[in-house]
């Protein structure tokens, strides 16, 4: 998940590439390498499941999101400037989705945590507990990027109608903060998939 922050001149390019994936890739997939020789409680399936659910449509929103802040520097580039604040306002709209759903996904995945205590052996429940954690971690990371990214539409917003230097350089510095929260929600997906790879190590070697 990369953030290019664009280049400033008579205008700026406030391009977002990719999508935030980690989500679909961390809580669809979550666990799953446990579902081999350890047997997984049936809550957990469950709620399992619904992470699944709701994380691909936290990826849905997000690739939306993005793909109208996009859309909306293509119509600021050619002068339409009512065009690009009203993209703006539906990438707003669509963000705001996203984070009522981070709740929804928290949620669930509470719910795994929950149910890990059944685990066998203790070393994997262990290593499940940690994962969740940092599970949980990412996603109130998530929450917070939403947060900042709605302030920087807000900025950018501002700077298409006044097309003024000042303003799009503030909407500059609150794109640079939602870039620093990729960076924290992009180690913790490293950490998270450290544990799985310790999961799955273990796995093998049963």
């Amino acid at each position: 998940m990369v953030f290019n922050k664009g280049r400033l001149a008579s205008k700026r390019a406030f391009l977002i590439g990719g999508a935030v994936v980690i989500l679909a890739l961390l809580t669809y997939g979550i666990f799953r390498v446990l579902n081999r020789p350890f047997e997984l409680p049936f809550q957990f399936i469950i709620a399992r499941d619904e992470a699944g659910r709701v994380s691909q449509e936290i990826v849905d929103l997000t690739g939306r999101t993005i793909g109208l802040i996009k859309n909306a520097n293509v119509s600021d580039f050619a002068g339409a400037a009512s065009d690009a604040v009203k993209l703006i306002n539906e990438a707003r709209q669509a963000n705001e989705r996203s984070y009522n759903k981070a709740f929804e996904l928290s949620l669930a995945v509470q719910k795994m945590a929950e149910a890990l205590s059944d685990i066998r052996p203790r070393e994997v429940q262990q290593i499940a507990y940690e994962a969740a954690s940092i599970e949980l971690a990412l996603i109130s990371d998530f929450i917070s990027y939403t947060q900042y990214l709605n302030q920087f539409l807000d900025f950018l917003a501002i700077a298409v109608r006044t097309d003024n230097r000042s303003d799009r350089q503030a909407a500059a510095s609150a794109l640079a903060e939602v870039n620093q929260k990729i960076t924290s929600i992009n180690n913790l997906n490293q950490a998270f998939f450290a544990k799985m790879a310790k999961l799955d190590s273990l796995n093998k070697g049963q």
